[in-house]
């Protein structure tokens, strides 16, 4: 079997150097790119510089505007002080009795309560426990009461 006459010839070809040398390109790239930079960032701080010169210039220059006066008329309001009534001094009765259609119950909540500030947790009755283990319908209805 005879070789292909096309992969001869180009067996036979030698590789020529290159124009370009690519770690050159490459850093002469890097230089551009930088010296770009520097140059967006020189330009934006003499931009704010000549923008600093410009503020100072026309505060320092410019001449302070005359004072104004104006008159307006108001109406004052005088205040005028009012004696406070003295509320009466708390009665001492030592079981007061709430203010109420119908007589309260005495183990009911507000009767508790009452008796509670008024008096003390001392003058509390003692909490109603059922004397078997098993709560009835009757002693829910008193706790409920």
């Amino acid at each position: 079997m005879e070789p292909d006459p096309l992969t001869t010839a180009l067996g036979r070809l030698t590789p020529a150097a290159p124009a370009i040398h690519r770690d050159s390109l490459m850093f002469a790239a890097g230089r551009a790119s930088v010296e770009r930079t520097v140059a967006v960032w020189q330009r934006t701080a003499a931009g704010l510089a000549a923008a600093l010169v410009a503020v100072a210039a026309y505060s320092f220059l410019w001449p302070d505007p005359e004072p104004r006066v104006v008159v307006q008329e108001r109406i004052v309001e005088k205040v005028v002080e009012v004696p406070v009534p003295v509320p009466p001094p708390p009665s001492r009765d030592p079981d007061p009795v709430p203010v109420a259609a119908t007589p309260l119950d005495p183990s009911s909540a507000f009767r508790l309560r009452q008796v509670g500030i008024t008096k003390g947790l001392d003058y509390l009755p003692p909490p109603r426990v059922p004397t078997a283990g098993v709560f009835t319908a009757s002693d829910y209805s008193d706790l409920l009461r």
